[in-house]
C-alpha cells in the first residue's frame, strides 16, 4: 500500500474546472473534497486575510485563517492555519503550518501552468 507522505494533495481537473483537495488524515486515511476551481482560487488568494475566508460549495462551507494568536484570554502568538470543512450534519477541523498552506498554493499554480497525467 501507499502511504501519504503529505499533509495536501491536489488535483486539478482543468477540463472539468474542479479541484480535488485531499487532506491526509492518518497515513492510510484521506478526506478528499471537490471544489470548483474558481472557489479554490478564492481560497488560494484570500486565506491570509486577518478574518480569514470561507466558501460555501453545495450546502458545506469550507473555511481558511491563518491563525497569528491563540484564544483569548491569553492570546499568546502562534502561527499555523486552520481549515474548517462543516454542514448541519458533519464538522471536520484540521490544522496545519503556515509552509504546508504555501506548499499548496504553490502546487496550484504549478499545476494550472503545466500539464499534468490527467489532464
Amino acid at each position: 500500500m501507499l502511504s501519504f507522505n503529505k499533509l495536501f494533495k491536489l488535483y486539478l481537473f482543468k477540463n472539468k474546472s474542479a479541484v480535488d483537495l485531499c487532506i491526509k488524515v492518518t497515513d492510510s486515511n484521506v478526506q478528499t473534497y471537490t471544489i470548483p476551481q474558481e472557489q479554490f482560487e478564492e481560497l488560494i488568494i484570500n486565506w491570509q486575510k486577518p478574518e480569514g475566508y470561507g466558501i460555501l460549495i453545495n450546502n458545506v462551507h469550507i473555511n481558511v485563517q491563518y491563525k497569528r494568536h491563540s484564544p483569548r484570554p491569553e492570546s499568546q502568538p502562534v502561527s499555523y492555519v486552520k481549515i474548517t470543512i462543516y454542514n448541519s450534519s458533519m464538522r471536520h477541523n484540521f490544522r496545519c503550518d503556515l509552509s504546508d498552506l504555501i506548499d499548496l498554493e504553490k502546487d496550484y499554480y504549478y499545476q494550472v501552468n503545466n500539464k499534468m497525467y490527467w489532464d
